[in-house]
């Protein structure tokens, strides 16, 4: 039995082709474009999403190479729409999601430091309570003997008060740094941090990970 959409394509393609564009019958199949055209009654959409997707052949790829699958040969109006539902009701789909992104690199290892206080790491503590006002601690270990200096903070402090404390606690016992080893804190990717360093011979090490 047609669906109504199909019988009233049909009679009018026999009627007055020219009132139809794009459409074309072939041994009694309907088709839009060169594509089989499918009717929102059809009961082969079902039978269609089962085996460009379910089936061995069709893998359980995701939408959109079901979608290109099922384009390339068959037409209805709501298949991308009907794609995107079969796909996200698959429970076999649900039960092995899988990343879509690149695999990350491999981890670059840190030189091993030769001598005190000439491979640094840097990082912050904050959340503190205060106290004279100061509620963060800029920490500064030392790679090779582990050795720690502490310098208070306050709250809202700048590029420019951290190197000033940075230079009263570690370079004026040990100087410049031969690198600093930080995460990717604003402050650590500022101009007048990078310039800084960067005039002074200091190599910076950044940690790939973001911190906004």
């Amino acid at each position: 039995m047609f669906d109504s959409e199909f019988v009233k394509i049909h009679s009018q393609l026999l009627q007055d082709p020219i009132s139809v564009p794009r459409y074309s019958l072939s041994e009694e199949l309907l088709f839009y474009k060169g594509k089989i055209w499918l009717g929102s009654a059809s009961k082969f959409r079902p039978l269609l999403l089962q085996e460009f997707h379910s089936s061995l052949v069709g893998g359980h790829a995701g939408v959109a190479k079901t979608l290109q699958r099922l384009s390339a040969n068959f037409f209805w109006s709501s298949m991308r729409s009907d794609v995107h539902e079969f796909v996200s009701n698959c429970s076999t789909c649900q039960q092995t999601l899988y990343g879509k992104k690149k695999p990350g690199g491999l981890l670059q290892s840190l030189p091993i430091p030769s001598q005190v206080w000439e491979d640094i790491s840097l990082d912050f503590v904050s959340g503190l309570p205060p106290s004279r006002g100061y509620t963060f601690i800029l920490v500064v270990v030392d790679r090779f003997s582990k050795g720690i200096h502490l310098g208070a903070l306050p709250s809202h402090y700048i590029s420019y008060k951290v190197a000033e404390l940075f230079v009263s606690i570690v370079c004026k016992l040990h100087g410049l740094p031969r690198s600093i080893v930080s995460d990717r804190d604003p402050l650590f990717i500022s101009h007048f941090w990078q310039d800084l360093f960067k005039f002074s011979g200091t190599l910076l090490r950044m940690s790939s990970a973001y911190h906004p």
